[in-house]
């Protein structure tokens, strides 16, 4: 393939593929990495290496789909992340009613269930440090993945207290 730009592609498969599985842009020519492709938390697997970009380092993009899709929602402002995931629930959810609590219920089941996920994967990462058989290179990067994963747990915890 030599896709080099992805221009509003991100923005449709938000919209219109917000069950989407799978999505693999490996060995392209991308020079950018949209983060608003981390929206797509459907997503089982995705394939970013071999592009020529230089936004995000490989070992990020050698992780699996859970990390590079958080790193990718990290990269995005507040405005621009609650706008994207609204378009998510909205072409993925049955239409509501918008006086409803109902969506507020919705929107702090979820926000709790991604705490949980995140204290999981601190709990994970946390384990594996344990290992006395890891390189200083391999240490070095899972107390990253760590802080990273402590700094989305925080920011999930904030945006769970204003809702």
């Amino acid at each position: 393939n030599k896709i080099s730009d992805l221009a509003d592609m991100p923005r449709f498969l938000v919209e219109y593929c917000p069950l989407l599985r799978n999505l693999s842009l490996a060995n392209n020519e991308l020079s950018v990495i949209p983060p608003a492709l981390g929206v797509l938390r459907s997503l089982a697997s995705i394939d970013l290496r071999g592009n020529p970009q230089r936004g995000i380092r490989p070992g990020i993009l050698d992780r699996n789909a859970t990390e590079i899709l958080s790193y990718l929602r990290g990269r995005m402002n507040e405005e621009e992340l609650r706008g994207l995931e609204a378009k998510v629930a909205g072409a993925s959810l049955p239409a509501k009613d918008p006086s409803s609590s109902a969506e507020d219920n919705t929107a702090a089941a979820e926000g709790e269930k991604r705490v949980e996920e995140l204290k999981k994967s601190i709990e994970e990462v946390t384990m594996q440090l344990n290992n006395v058989h890891l390189t200083e290179a391999k240490k070095y990067a899972m107390k990253k993945t760590l802080r990273m994963h402590k700094a989305a747990l925080i920011k999930e915890e904030r945006r769970n207290k204003g809702r």
